[in-house]
């Protein structure tokens, strides 16, 4: 029996069987930009096969000092330009725990009706 894609946008990751409708998808715009936020910051360069800079590799940055903060947003501005044209950061909040870093991601989507939203990226040392 051959397995279906659910209708929606995007297959939502990691992926997963429904037993309703075959491969889980995402069927919202915002759910699909999100996940696309979360895929460009938690991939690390190289990481990714025929696009060698996409990434920002965010757990890369886990030890280093604080004030590498400014060569993160630029790397994080850079990539959205060039991988997310469909959306404009609005703001980048640092935040820190005791086992790893966290971004607020702020952003508008352009040409959309869809009010601005956020994500919350974590990158972390201890096991999830």
């Amino acid at each position: 029996m051959a397995t279906s894609i659910a209708p929606g946008i995007a297959p939502r990751l990691p992926m997963s069987r429904s037993p309703r409708t075959g491969i889980t998808s995402i069927r919202s715009y915002k759910a699909n930009v999100r996940q696309q936020i979360m895929m460009l910051f938690l991939t690390s360069p190289g990481e990714r096969i025929m696009y060698p800079d996409y990434g920002i590799g965010i757990k890369r940055y886990l030890f280093e000092p604080d004030s590498i903060t400014q060569e993160i947003k630029d790397r994080v501005f850079k990539q959205v330009k060039r991988y997310m044209p469909h959306i404009t950061l609005t703001s980048l909040q640092f935040t820190h725990t005791n086992h790893g870093l966290g971004l607020i991601v702020s952003y508008d989507f352009k040409g959309s009706r869809n009010s601005p939203d956020s994500v919350i990226v974590t990158a972390t040392s201890a096991p999830a």
